[in-house]
């Protein structure tokens, strides 16, 4: 009945190299570095690939080949991110410089709005 198969022990299996690193626990969400742990992504994606044994099936080196797409999108989008939310904070900070010299009822006017539709977390 199992003629042909081969005869696999799941006991004796090795763990595939992507799984062979230590890992850092992160207890709290704000310890999570994003920058380092898509770079760690990547590079597993890029090993695994570069490890990937000859005749392996062309749709698991698309997978692999996905997964190093989608994380150097993740990379662009958080260096976008990052560039807008700095730009933000630049602008603000050169609006309430140049509001310091607006009479008191402008200030007052303007404060009131950007409070109300400054978005709260």
């Amino acid at each position: 009945m199992h003629d042909g198969l081969e005869d696999l022990d799941l006991h004796e299996a090795q763990p595939l190299p992507i799984f062979d690193r230590q890992r850092i626990r992160v207890d709290q969400l704000k310890d999570l570095n994003l920058e380092v742990e898509l770079l760690e992504q990547y590079n597993t994606a890029k090993d695994y690939l570069d490890d990937i044994p000859e005749g392996t099936p062309a749709n698991q080196v698309a997978q692999v080949m996905n997964t190093i797409t989608a994380i150097l999108r993740d990379v662009v989008k958080m260096q976008t991110d990052l560039y807008n939310a700095e730009r933000i904070k630049i602008m603000e900070d050169c609006i309430i410089h140049a509001m310091k010299g607006a009479p008191a009822t402008v200030q007052d006017e303007f404060f009131e709005v950007y409070q109300r539709l400054l978005p709260t977390k």
